[in-house]
């Protein structure tokens, strides 16, 4: 596994959303299991919940994303793996610390990259431009 997949590239997997055609082409011309960590996969549910909320999905349209995530961890698409938070909370301090890009960044944004970062992987699949500045600023490969 070279990957690491955070919440929006998952979510475009699992939904569809403005990015979906690009999550999926990608899919397609790489089929590799992805990693993830646990913290993702809650951040993907509370997105989920939220945008049925916000009335931009509807509750079948959740039922079926949460499916397709499920599907996706139990063939083996994608891998969750602990992160331990010894190792996680003091990458995340050096991201800030070092790597911080002039546009303000979310806790949640930092915790994945640092959890790329502590997997040692090089790549960070994602569609949210704040995180990919970070992690391409840490000397990671944002795709798609």
């Amino acid at each position: 596994m070279t990957f690491f997949v955070e919440t929006s590239f998952l979510l475009s997997l699992a939904t569809q959303d403005v990015h979906c055609g690009a999550a999926r082409l990608w899919w397609k011309a790489n089929q590799e299991p992805l990693l993830t960590s646990p913290l993702v996969i809650f951040e993907c549910v509370t997105a989920l919940r939220n945008l049925q909320l916000r009335g931009l999905l509807s509750q079948e349209d959740v039922r079926e994303a949460n499916l397709m995530l499920d599907r996706l961890v139990s063939e083996g698409l994608v891998v969750v793996q602990d992160v331990r938070l010894r190792l996680l909370m003091p990458e995340a301090r050096r991201l800030l610390d070092h790597f911080a890009t002039p546009v303000s960044q979310g806790a949640m944004d930092v915790l994945h990259v640092a959890a790329a970062r502590v997997f040692r992987l090089h790549s960070l699949l994602s569609f949210d431009e704040n995180q990919r500045a970070l992690a391409l600023s840490a000397g990671m490969q944002p795709a798609p």
